[in-house]
């Protein structure tokens, strides 16, 4: 067997007293065996240790330190053709899904919640700076910064195919009648007011057909009647983790704005 080779350089204890107690020499391979195989394996359990070492704080600290470098590299360069960070305003903001998503090249200036558990968790990820929990129908338009894009992630639960799709309603319902999905009007109302260049809804794709499609009518409608001019895509989580979350995105950007062509 090669194995008994394979410490033959290591300072290993004699045997040879082994082999004359048993007289013969076969004990003494065997004896030499095992006393190889303990050493190799005390030699394992050391690198194990050594292995959990590695996983300490301090060496995730060291390994975060490099990551954070490597994405400011990135950062800098990526944003040099525009000479800062772009800013946007976070509706439905939730734990900050979006962004985190955005956080290369775009930074949040105000967020919003109506959800007390979404906005603390929200703020355990990013701080509280930006953060104001509370009904988005009973924002004030000056309360908000200007921004280069609004981003709203409007509830779900009246569009999607599992629930009974009752729609968004009319802008004219009053706060009774709203349905969850029907925050998209006091959400639009400050978005029509303030009229950032850029808008990104985001949805379940039950919003392409709910109530035979009159919803998505409704909001495009209201896009097209503010002077936006939009693209929808629908894209799936799946093509990132294992798990198939299909969603809809409508981008929106003013008539009056200039679309730079990619280089």
């Amino acid at each position: 067997m090669r194995l008994l080779d394979i410490g033959a350089d290591f300072p290993f204890p004699a045997t040879k007293a082994s082999a004359r107690d048993c007289g013969n020499k076969s004990a003494a391979g065997i004896t030499t065996l095992l006393v190889k195989i303990a050493f190799l394996l005390a030699m394992f359990d050391n690198i194990s240790k050594f292995l959990v070492f590695l996983e300490t704080a301090d060496f995730h600290a060291m390994k975060k330190e490099r990551q954070q470098s490597k994405y400011d590299l990135a950062v800098h360069e990526e944003q040099a053709a525009y000479g800062r960070r772009f800013q946007f305003l976070e509706f439905f903001a939730g734990g900050g899904m979006a962004r985190a998503g955005l956080a290369r090249n775009w930074e949040s200036v105000w967020a919003n919640d109506f959800c007390e558990d979404k906005a603390l968790v929200y703020q355990c990820n990013w701080g509280v700076k930006e953060m104001r929990v509370g009904d988005v129908a009973n924002v004030q338009l000056d309360s908000l910064p200007d921004a280069d894009m609004a981003w709203g992630s409007f509830p779900c639960q009246d569009l999607s195919l599992a629930g009974d799709q009752s729609g968004i309603g009319s802008r004219l319902d009053d706060d009774k009648e709203r349905t969850r999905s029907g925050t998209f009007w006091p959400f639009w109302r400050l978005v029509s007011q303030k009229h950032p260049p850029l808008v990104v809804l985001e949805n379940v794709v039950g919003a392409l057909t709910s109530n035979d499609g009159a919803d998505l009518r409704a909001i495009t409608g209201a896009l097209c009647a503010d002077g936006y001019r939009f693209g929808a895509l629908v894209m799936d989580a799946q093509a990132w983790v294992p798990q198939s979350r299909p969603r809809l995105f409508i981008v929106c950007v003013k008539q009056t704005s200039t679309i730079m062509p990619n280089k």
